[in-house]
């Protein structure tokens, strides 16, 4: 049997554990938490995206909390009235092929539309979110990186297909040292997101949370249910396992890189 300790008081379980960000952004029944994010994020009113957004990865549910993750965390569909928008959320813990399984995978949603439309004008646009435990480019120092299709000489050549990435680390770095501000527009939900990832304690959580354009009534709505999903016991074990298996990895970099050095 697994021995684990218990949460501390005032604990919970970072959103970063793939299995509760699911749980709390790909509910069907709780969608409002999920459209809450994304009118922030877009900088509209919620009354413009209530009612608009789906779930199209929802339809099996989790059934054993502690089973390794999906293919994918959260594909959506975003249909406003300026256009639609299919919405696809990786949460990338280690560095290392994920990424290009999740180029290759936004990739897929993207091209599988043409197999019911005839003209290319009518595509949807496709939007990666990647929040990632890493900085996928050391030399951008950026904690928000926008992917296009580009040309040879760096030019944009098209906006359609578009991959973005958070880096939560330096989000909860901007938090703490309160710089958020100091980011662009379009990127400071993305951040609060990013951080919001990191938290493990429930009042630095909600403090985190007050900085977004969320409705109060949502954002009380998502802290209320990462305070109830932390005190399942099965999820619990389940971080627990991701934490030490964390640690070994951290553990094995720091040995490599010093046997680099010698």
């Amino acid at each position: 049997n697994y021995v684990t300790r218990k949460l501390e008081p005032g604990e919970i379980i970072p959103l970063s554990i793939d299995v509760l960000f699911k749980k709390v952004f790909a509910d069907n029944d709780n969608i409002e938490r999920l459209e809450g994010f994304i009118a922030a994020w877009l900088n509209v009113d919620y009354k413009e995206v209530k009612g608009r957004v789906r779930i199209l990865n929802n339809e099996k549910p989790i059934e054993n909390k502690i089973d390794k993750r999906q293919e994918f965390d959260i594909v959506g569909l975003i249909e406003l009235t300026t256009g639609t928008t299919i919405l696809n959320i990786e949460l990338n813990m280690t560095k290392g092929s994920v990424l290009l399984r999740n180029f290759t995978y936004a990739a897929h949603l993207f091209s599988k539309q043409f197999d019911n439309k005839d003209k290319y004008e009518e595509a949807n646009e496709l939007i990666q979110l990647s929040f990632d435990n890493f900085d996928v480019n050391p030399n951008n120092k950026r904690i928000v990186k926008r992917c296009f299709l580009k040309d040879e000489e760096n030019e944009i050549v098209e906006k359609m297909f578009q991959v973005i990435h958070i880096d939560i680390e330096k989000s909860k770095e901007a938090w703490y040292n309160k710089t958020i501000k100091e980011e662009q527009i379009e990127d400071q939900e993305l951040i609060i997101m990013g951080a919001l990832l990191k938290i493990t304690n429930l009042a630095e959580f909600k403090k985190c949370l007050e900085g977004s354009k969320m409705n109060e009534d949502i954002k009380e709505n998502i802290s209320d249910a990462v305070e109830e999903f932390s005190k399942d016991k099965d999820l619990f074990i389940f971080y627990d396992r991701e934490k030490e298996k964390e640690r070994i990895h951290r553990a094995d970099v720091a040995i490599a890189r010093k046997e680099g050095i010698k």
